[in-house]
């Protein structure tokens, strides 16, 4: 959990990064955040990313604490699995392989 805690915090960093910094950087510099943002994605299962962008959309003031927004984001991901997928879970990174057709966000 701590490794994926990381990769989410990762993540809003450089989103953060990216919107502040607008039009002052170069493309190259804009260039090379877009790569580890698309690297950082990458290693983090479309599960829980969608419940991350659900997060940050909805509860503008987690925005401000990256660590909060992402414990939210893995506890949201977590509640809306079903019991069984939730006993059998050994890692977040489980969920890479969960099916898309079963993912529920509870409201």
């Amino acid at each position: 959990m701590k490794a994926m805690l990381d990769l989410l915090i990762c993540l809003h960093r450089h989103e953060s990064t990216a919107q502040a910094a607008g039009g002052q950087m170069s493309p190259r510099e804009r260039g090379a955040l877009m790569l580890q943002m698309d690297l950082v994605r990458g290693s983090i299962p479309q599960f829980i990313l969608g419940h991350y962008q659900r997060m940050r959309r909805s509860e503008a003031v987690l925005d401000r604490c990256p660590a909060a927004l992402a414990m939210a984001a893995l506890v949201s991901a977590y509640r809306a699995l079903p019991p069984r997928k939730r006993h059998s879970m050994h890692s977040f990174f489980d969920l890479a392989g969960y099916p898309a057709r079963c993912r529920r966000h509870r409201a």
